[in-house]
């Protein structure tokens, strides 16, 4: 695989993992580029930004494929099934606070917890499918590879959660 990497400039940029030469260099989002995910087939990648866009992106053409799927809140964390059909994005339902407010100020502002969770999107359709729960603000997460599950860190109470795929329940740890 070629390794690749967000920057707070926007950009995405993929490079030659036997040279480290900068291969491909690629203006992806409108704001700073959070996360990155390349799925198992090798022939696109998925970008999601802290402008709340996720975008998918084709690899021997270096061009968007199709639309943005867009959500209200920054892309902190996402995942791509094996089969590169069903992207994972996690929700949150804690304010949106500017970079340039203080901690004190955001934290008088409400959180809605019932947003939380893990919005289960139809890579074809770009449509939720659902929301599984995820714990209380799953900010990073990713998918086993032994088995349909999640194992999610859930930043604001400190803990971990692991949730099965198929029925969005929370399995013991």
């Amino acid at each position: 695989g070629r390794p690749a990497r967000g920057s707070n400039d926007r950009a995405t940029r993929v490079w030659s993992p036997q040279q480290g030469q900068l291969l491909h260099s690629i203006e992806a989002h409108w704001s700073a580029v959070l996360v990155l995910r390349l799925p198992p087939d090798g022939k696109q990648f998925v970008s999601g930004s802290l402008d709340g866009t996720i975008r998918f992106w084709d690899v021997a053409t270096w061009k968007q494929r199709g639309e943005d799927l867009r959500r209200k809140h920054p892309i902190y964390a996402l995942a791509v099934s094996p089969d590169g059909k069903t992207v994972y994005v996690a929700l949150s339902g804690s304010p949106r606070c500017p970079p340039t407010m203080p901690d004190a100020e955001c934290a008088k502002l409400v959180a809605d917890k019932s947003k939380d969770g893990i919005a289960v999107v139809d890579v074809a359709t770009r449509q939720t499918v659902k929301v599984i729960p995820g714990g209380s603000d799953p900010e990073t997460f990713d998918i086993s590879s032994h088995g349909p599950r999640l194992f999610v860190s859930n930043e604001d109470a400190g803990t971990a959660s692991i949730v099965a795929l198929a029925d969005g329940k929370s399995e013991p740890r």
